[in-house]
């Protein structure tokens, strides 16, 4: 009898552990999205990388995302070893030992077995319950870590964009300083004009030539940054399809601040981390339970330790020193559970802080953008029109129409970065409010 109530309660408490490492198993799978599996050249569309192809790459290439998912991985192994059972111990015990000056004398008993101590079902359940709660939370920070490569993605992508966008320019800029270096020349040689205005114009283009190569360079090297974030090779082409276009959100502040408090990894994180705590205290109040211990034994005795039998034995710890450990491990729940909800708090404050200076900051960058669309383009492109028909007609002088040319190509680099600036703010903002805005 006593041999089978030992046998249910092993499986009882195997069938326990089973079912816990099941679920925290399915939450896993069902939460964290598996990495692509296909190639990169696979993800490439035909005609160049799109800003959707970008982060799907750098998600299954970056080195820093494979860290963050390791580290993760690291922290799921350890619900196995948060609900495993103590190591079982073997014993080997004789009795009725003789003399030590007649050792050769059998003994009158002999004991071989084996005993194994298990946790009270309510210490194992709350274990269980808290490593999950804590694997929760590292998996909150995994996301975190991919929502701010995101980030880094979208701005390394806009950069490349800008920066193409600037060198066009620049290649624009200094084609028509060639240009009018051209037409001064042939005043000059038809008499039209003086010298000062062929040495002016080479003088334009070689600082056009100069600015050229300077945002060539810049381009190249915000080719290379996102190459870095693509765990690619540095020097390697890349060809970019999306446009560095305006594109408004239709959210207030308000209805941001409320998306991060529910969807903010570092916030959901921090709650997971308390509830962990609350199910900490539990667990440590559950230490006044009493453990169970469960033995087995081969028993051999007679003149020749001839007759043997089965033994077993059951035992209960008991918690005589609950004032000493037991209370000091409550005061320590206690003093934890009120430190991760004063983070919680904490970081909540933090998020709603960077979701309203963000915002602010992507209204002030779309006032911007809007101000330039709506008449600073506008009024440079149609003074450098009116200019360069005054100076064909010979009614201005080359430095107003080069004055006009300085206008035009400075506003467009200006637009250009204060576009980039609203598009970063934006990738700022997603990354503040957790995630892809939902449409509305």
């Amino acid at each position: 009898m006593k041999k089978i109530i030992f046998i249910i309660v092993l499986l009882f408490l195997f069938s326990f552990s089973a079912s816990i490492f099941s679920q925290i198993s399915n939450e896993t799978k069902n939460s964290i999205p598996p990495y692509s599996r296909n190639t990169d050249s696979e993800i490439i569309g035909p005609d160049g990388l799109s800003l959707e192809n970008v982060i799907e790459i750098a998600v299954k290439n970056n080195l820093e995302i494979q860290a963050a998912k390791n580290k993760f991985d690291a922290k799921k192994s350890t619900f196995l070893q948060e609900i495993s059972p103590e190591s079982p111990e073997y014993f080997f015990e004789n009795e009725g030992m003789p003399k030590l000056s007649n050792i050769s004398k059998p003994y009158d008993e002999r004991h071989i077995g084996i005993s194994q101590t298990f946790d009270f079902p309510l210490k194992w359940y709350y274990k269980g319950k808290a490593s999950r709660q804590e694997i929760k939370s590292a998996e909150m920070d995994y996301f975190m870590a991919k929502l701010m490569l995101i980030e880094r993605v979208r701005e390394g992508y806009y950069r490349v964009l800008m920066r193409g966008k600037v060198n066009e320019y620049e290649e624009e800029n200094l084609n028509l300083l060639k240009d009018f270096l051209s037409k001064a020349e042939l005043k000059y040689k038809l008499g039209e004009s003086p010298q000062i205005e062929v040495l002016k114009a080479r003088v334009e283009v070689s600082k056009g030539e100069t600015n050229r190569l300077i945002a060539e360079n810049e381009l190249e090297l915000a080719k290379a940054n996102l190459n870095f974030l693509l765990n690619w090779d540095m020097k390697k082409p890349i060809e970019l399809t999306d446009e560095l276009g305006y594109n408004p959100i239709n959210y207030d502040l308000d209805e941001l601040k409320e998306l991060a408090l529910k969807k903010h990894p570092d916030i959901r994180s921090v709650e997971y981390l308390y509830s962990s705590m609350k199910t900490r205290r539990s667990l440590a109040w559950s230490g006044f339970l009493p453990d169970l211990n469960v033995g087995f034994f081969r028993m051999s005795y007679g003149d020749l330790l001839e007759s043997k039998k089965w033994g077993s034995a059951i035992g209960f710890n008991l918690p005589v020193w609950f004032f000493l450990k037991q209370t000091g491990e409550i005061k320590k729940s206690n003093a934890e559970l009120n430190e991760s909800l004063s983070r919680l708090n904490n970081v909540k404050n933090l998020v709603l802080l960077n979701v309203d200076r963000v915002y602010r900051e992507l209204k002030a960058f779309e006032k911007s953008v809007l101000m330039y669309e709506e008449s600073i383009l506008k009024e440079s492109e149609e003074m450098y029109r009116i200019a360069s028909v005054s100076y064909a007609e010979g009614q201005i002088g080359y430095i107003e129409l080069l004055e006009a040319q300085r206008t035009l190509t400075g506003t467009r680099k200006d637009y250009v970065g204060v576009l980039y600036d609203y598009k970063v703010a934006l990738s700022a903002l997603i990354k503040e409010v957790g995630g892809e805005l939902p449409e509305k």
